[in-house]
């Protein structure tokens, strides 16, 4: 192995953050600010790799092409797991060619999902792992009443009538109805909130059940571009993320039936849909896409609509979108 040498980058300085830039051009890459922590990989004073870190997430690894073969990559990966253990994350996931499978499964990695323009794998070394989530999820799915059963996944950010109309429909179409609430606290409203606001505003349902959604449907691990509203990555996260759900979740969940509210607001979430159709039918998940409900005068339910409104304190049109119960919790804003 090349005798290189690893030094910690801070990226606040412009000229630092223009040598990972340029570096990282090369490979059609383009450098996120807002990562956590970023390394460089010296041959003397060439900078010939770089790595970054974000929350849980490797991101941004390149290597120059006359020194790949040399085992720098795996100590790049192997620096930043370190990094992270030391930060006390233990359970960390990277997207990467489709090509380096082999490569990051010899450091310990196990494969999530493949497409054709990447691959997601994931480190862990405590129990948050995907095998324990399955496992859990088809524990969950043993208790539940047997018959035709649906999922959803919403942010629900706050929830609205518009998901309440989404949840009514899926109920009165199944026997069951699984809800998944995207378990993050990257929104205005916490992930104990939401779910909580969806858990009483569905609780006239008895058919319906909502937990969760984990780390693996729609979440930074899977999918952060949804988060970051990056543009980068998107094609490839969209079909991570719906190839770990077809393949993985909805066989535990005992899933054959998403729903999905149609969105014509959010670019990211328009171009889910249209995957999500692609994908799940291949694995016998049907995909109905519901078009959103309106209200006069104000048209399209959205969560992005609540909001607005709450943070104008236009208290009297937000009403008219929500249920009783998330009326009531939004009342502690006036």
């Amino acid at each position: 192995m090349l005798n290189c040498q690893l030094i910690t980058l801070n990226t606040k300085k412009n000229y630092e953050k223009k040598a990972v830039e340029n570096f990282l051009q090369k490979f059609s890459l383009s450098f996120d600010e807002t990562v956590d922590y970023t390394v460089g990989l010296y041959l003397e004073e060439k900078l010939i790799g770089v790595g970054s870190t974000k929350e849980n997430i490797i991101r941004n690894l390149a290597i120059e092409d006359q020194y790949q073969g040399e085992g720098l990559l795996a100590k790049l990966v192997q620096h930043l797991l370190d990094y992270l253990f030391a930060q006390k994350i233990y359970s960390v996931s990277v997207f990467t060619k489709t090509s380096n499978i082999q490569l990051f499964e010899n450091l310990g990695f196990k494969l999530l999902a493949r497409v054709e323009q990447a691959s997601m794998l994931e480190y862990s070394i405590d129990e948050n792992n995907l095998t324990n989530f399955l496992v859990k999820m088809t524990e969950f799915a043993q208790i539940l009443p047997k018959g035709s059963r649906a999922g959803i996944v919403m942010n629900a950010n706050p929830f609205t009538l518009g998901h309440l109309y989404l949840v009514e429909l899926a109920s009165r179409e199944n026997d069951v109805v699984i809800v998944m609430v995207v378990e993050e606290d990257k929104a205005k409203f916490s992930f104990s909130e939401r779910i909580e606001l969806v858990r009483q505003g569905t609780a006239h349902l008895n058919n319906v059940w909502v937990i969760p959604s984990g780390k693996y449907v729609v979440s930074s691990k899977t999918f952060p571009a949804y988060f970051t509203k990056g543009m980068e990555t998107i094609e490839a996260q969209t079909r991570l993320d719906a190839t770990l759900f077809a393949e993985k979740i909805a066989p535990c969940l005992k899933i054959n039936i998403r729903y999905v509210g149609e969105e014509p607001y959010c670019p990211i979430t328009n171009h889910y849909n249209k995957v999500l159709q692609e994908i799940l039918p291949k694995n016998n998940v049907v995909v109905k896409i519901v078009s959103r409900k309106e209200v006069e005068t104000l048209g399209y339910i959205s969560a992005s609509k609540v909001r607005d409104f709450l943070e104008k304190k236009e208290f009297a049109k937000l009403k008219t979108l929500v249920p009783k119960s998330t009326w009531e919790y939004l009342q502690k804003y006036k």
